[in-house]
């Protein structure tokens, strides 16, 4: 939401046009202090209005709010007869112009309505965004934090941080670009541990079904530690290019160097592996592409290879799998879209 959006809903605020969304969205803007302070005045500026009490003659509210418009620009006009206006246009050009104005054309009851949006209390509204096998999806926070979400993740956040800290909820992996704010911390909550940060560029790996959670530092300086006070985790401070993997059965963390593009290259569809266990690469490639690698073979999950991915299709991949292991493939289609790579030994 901008000042734009401000001034539309307090403009339909005063002309008794706000749907339920609508007062539900004012409610939220004026748990922002700018815009409080901005509502306070218009309100102090209703109430000094000295409104007689008698019947409001709407036409001729409308004809003095268009002089105060022309007033700033001569070229304006309704473009249609007044009295057949049923309600306020809203132009957020000429809205700061006309706001003394517009404060003639409501009736005091609306100022016991206004009243009662400071005394009512206010309930955080929380958003959660889930993504399927094969989707990501960007997120950009009202602080100008950017997140983007992996494949099989979950994120919820809320529609307005607190005065204290910034806090969301993952469970999944999700690259971090966090606004700076020295005075309100952005805190991950995922799983067994939280991360702290003030600016930064970071990812956090934190999937139900696994047995580590990895914290890796691409900018910056984070802060990680146990939650419900875990005193099993002491703090850990991570420096660029570090990552913590946490044990999640030991509950231990261990702090080592790492290859950050490895770490992040999937929110860029790239993908990186340097001897890793061929279960984790197929782990991180259906997740990636909504579709199964199977090995009629499971011993092959074991053997550990080094490989990497760029924007590569099914058919490249599986290609790149069967020169590692030496194996055959086949696809298995459904409603004519690949759902399987099947990866087995040649008969002899």
């Amino acid at each position: 939401m901008n000042d734009e959006r401000f001034y539309e809903l307090t403009t339909k605020f005063l002309s008794n046009e706000l749907t339920e969304k609508e007062k539900d969205d004012l409610t939220i803007l004026l748990q922002i202090p700018s815009y409080k302070s901005e509502f306070e005045r218009i309100l102090k500026d209703w109430n000094n209005s000295h409104w007689d009490g008698e019947r409001f003659d709407v036409d001729c509210g409308l004809i003095r709010l268009e002089e105060a418009l022309r007033s700033n620009d001569s070229s304006f006009y309704w473009g249609k007869n007044i009295k057949r206006r049923k309600s306020f246009v809203f132009n957020p050009a000429y809205i700061k112009a006309a706001a003394s104005v517009v404060l003639l054309l409501g009736l005091s009851a609306f100022i016991l309505y206004i009243s009662g949006v400071f005394n009512k209390p206010q309930k955080v509204l929380w958003t959660e965004k889930a993504n399927k096998t094969g989707e990501k999806s960007q997120i950009t926070l009202f602080d100008g934090t950017t997140i983007v979400l992996n494949a099989e993740s979950r994120l919820k956040y809320p529609g307005q941080f607190s005065k204290e800290k910034r806090e969301v909820y993952l469970d999944g992996e999700a690259y971090f670009q966090v606004a700076h704010d020295s005075s309100k911390p952005f805190i991950v909550h995922s799983a067994d541990i939280t991360t702290t940060v003030l600016g930064t560029r970071f990812n956090v790996s934190s999937f139900s079904g696994e047995g580590n959670i990895t914290v890796a530092l691409a900018e910056g300086k984070v802060k990680i530690s146990g939650r419900d006070n875990n005193a099993r985790l002491k703090p850990v401070i991570l420096q660029p290019n570090e990552k913590m993997v946490f044990n999640k059965d030991k509950m231990t963390g261990t702090v080592k160097k790492c290859d950050i593009q490895q770490e992040i290259g999937w929110k860029d569809n790239i993908l990186k592996f340097t001897n890793e266990p061929l279960a984790n690469v197929i782990a991180k490639l259906e997740r990636a592409y909504g579709i199964k690698f199977e090995f009629i073979d499971k011993s092959y999950y074991k053997q550990k290879i080094t490989t990497n991915f760029q924007n590569a299709t099914i058919w490249s991949i599986s290609e790149v799998l069967k020169k590692l292991t030496g194996l055959k493939y086949k696809t298995v289609k459904e409603n004519n879209e690949i759902k399987k790579v099947v990866f087995y030994k040649q008969k002899n």
